[in-house]
C-alpha cells in the first residue's frame, strides 16, 4: 500500500502501483523515490511515516509548524538521531 501525506486527503490509502493519489492527486513518490508505506504517529509539531527507499525501510518526519521553537526542536531531534 502507498500512503498519501497530503493532510487534506480524504482517503490516503492507495495501491502500490499508483504514482498519484486516487483521492486528491498528490504525488506518492517523494521526491520521486520514497514511497510512503504508512503513518507511524503524529504529535504537536509533525507526523512520522514509514517509507520505502528501493527496498530499504526508512522513517520520514514531516514538520507541520513554521515556528522557530518547532524548527529548533526538529533540528535537535535530527542531530540526536544522526
Amino acid at each position: 500500500m502507498s500512503y498519501c501525506i497530503n493532510p487534506n486527503c480524504p482517503k490516503p490509502q492507495n495501491s502500490d502501483n499508483q504514482l498519484f493519489c486516487a483521492a486528491c492527486g498528490s504525488e506518492l513518490l517523494l521526491p520521486g523515490q520514497y514511497r510512503i508505506l504508512g503513518k507511524l504517529g503524529s504529535g504537536g509539531f509533525g507526523t512520522t511515516y514509514e517509507v520505502d527507499d528501493a527496498g530499504t525501510a526508512k522513517v520520514l518526519k514531516v514538520l507541520h509548524l513554521n515556528e522557530p521553537k518547532a524548527i529548533s526542536l526538529f533540528q535537535q531531534e535530527a542531530k540526536v538521531l544522526e
